[in-house]
């Protein structure tokens, strides 16, 4: 039987940590940290005199399959990409057998475009089918990233 308590919990630990490895891709004068719970992004620096918010995500799975999930919906609410107000979206793909991980920065519109365009395909999953998510192969991913 799963335990979802400390399934979270893992999970919880593991999105914190690839938060704080996210500020490195951004130069930043200052940053504060969403307060935990927050749907709309997950941390805000200050950026040559200008705030800008960003969204982090991280998946194992992508590692194994190459393709991303894009949230849209959980439990019928809109979440994940629907819900964001982040100005850039940052996507680590983890193998975590071997504590590499891959990263995409991607302005938040552009993954808007992407996910609006009709051309992937939406599937149910996460915890108890809860999520709905569109399935995106990583390499049409890096065409709309910023390179690092």
């Amino acid at each position: 039987m799963i335990n979802y308590r400390q399934k979270f919990q893992k999970q919880l630990a593991q999105g914190q940590k690839f938060e704080r490895m996210a500020l490195k891709y951004f130069p930043h004068e200052t940053y504060e940290m969403s307060p935990s719970g927050c749907k709309t992004h997950d941390f805000t620096i200050r950026q040559d005199g200008n705030d800008v918010r960003v969204e982090v995500k991280s998946e194992i799975l992508a590692f194994h399959t190459g393709n991303v999930a894009i949230e849209y919906e959980c439990s019928g609410k809109p979440s994940g990409i629907s819900t964001t107000l982040a100005d850039w979206w940052v996507h680590f793909i983890v193998d975590e057998e071997n504590g590499n991980h891959e990263v995409f920065k991607i302005p938040v519109e552009n993954l808007k475009k992407m996910v609006g365009s009709g051309q992937y395909r939406s599937v149910s999953g996460g915890d108890r089918y809860r999520s709905k998510m569109y399935i995106i192969p990583k390499w049409c991913l890096s065409k709309f990233a910023i390179p690092l």
